[in-house]
């Protein structure tokens, strides 16, 4: 049995045999929680051929993006606002709204490198905002995406693009960091490439959420087996930790889609083919009702997703 990726202990319990739900790709894989931290993992952990498959080109993370858009100008705005010098009152007046931005920094002329940076959505709003963009992105795909919009974007592993120490202002990974097979190992090389004051923001499924607690096996967040782990707070502490990183703060984050998709799952739990266009998942009543459950989630720390940022 492998060791925790986290803590290193053997001590982990099994806590079911798990599926590909999203894509409905045939196999099943095993997951287990660690006794001591509280990480779930799958075990054995499939290799990076096997999980091939299960990204397929149509994967959310690498559609096409349209930069011209009034949704995408309304968000670079928000961008501007909430992470740059905006106005105190047009802060208050559009605090509803900064619920639905990835945590980020900018800094006028700073290096920013967001790790699997998908189609680039997010670095093109940065390189709006004034910032110096790079990405990194596994994906072939993603990353002709991302390099269709002019982005420094690179395809391949963090690792393999050999970065020089000490060099970025701000690095960002938004549902990366539990797809990867050795987080502590990309922690390490995240700290060697950050500037000595530069900051590391990371989101993450929480494993202690009332969603996970709620809906077991059927949480959209498990996304098996694309995701090899799934962390806590506690986990992140101490992954940070070995990596000589240091937690400065979490943030709680909640959508109605995750509990949508769960519920989808429920209703549907033998389910051969994909299930995006089920009525569920579809259904705009339900996301305006679920809406004031996300937020009241968040407020008591038990969101769907943490977003963790780190400091040297």
């Amino acid at each position: 049995m492998k060791p925790c990726l986290v803590c290193g202990s053997k001590d982990k319990r099994f806590m079911f045999i798990g599926k590909d739900r999203l894509h409905a790709i045939q196999g099943n894989f095993k997951v287990v929680k660690c006794r001591k931290c509280g990480l779930i993992m799958l075990d054995p952990q499939p290799s990076m051929q096997e999980l091939s498959k299960y990204y397929p080109t149509k994967y959310h993370a690498y559609a096409h993006y349209d930069t011209g858009s009034k949704k995408e100008s309304f968000a670079i705005f928000l961008y501007k606002l909430f992470f740059g010098n905006g106005n105190p009152l047009l802060k208050l007046a559009f605090l509803p709204f900064k619920h639905l931005l990835r945590g980020t920094k900018i800094i006028p002329g700073g290096k920013i490198l967001d790790v699997g940076c998908g189609n680039g959505a997010f670095l093109y709003k940065m390189q709006v905002a004034g910032m110096d963009t790079y990405g990194v992105e596994l994906s072939a795909d993603g990353a002709k995406e991302a390099q269709r919009l002019g982005l420094k974007v690179k395809c391949g592993t963090l690792e393999q693009q050999k970065y020089p120490a000490n060099f970025f202002d701000v690095i960002t990974l938004n549902h990366v960091l539990e797809h990867v097979a050795e987080p502590v190992k990309t922690l390490k090389e995240l700290r060697r490439i950050l500037k000595p004051y530069g900051t590391i923001i990371i989101a993450v499924p929480n494993s202690r959420s009332l969603a996970a607690k709620l809906f077991g096996r059927y949480w959209a967040s498990l996304e098996i087996p694309r995701h090899l782990t799934i962390h806590n707070p506690n986990t992140m502490q101490m992954a940070a930790r070995k990596a000589g990183l240091m937690v400065r703060g979490v943030r709680y984050i909640s959508f109605p889609s995750s509990f949508q998709a769960s519920i989808m799952y429920v209703l549907h739990p033998r389910a051969k083919t994909p299930l995006e266009n089920n009525w569920v998942n579809k259904s705009k009543l339900l996301y305006w009702l679920l809406l004031p459950l996300v937020y009241i989630v968040d407020i008591l720390h038990i969101g769907d997703v943490i977003e963790v940022t780190m400091k040297r």
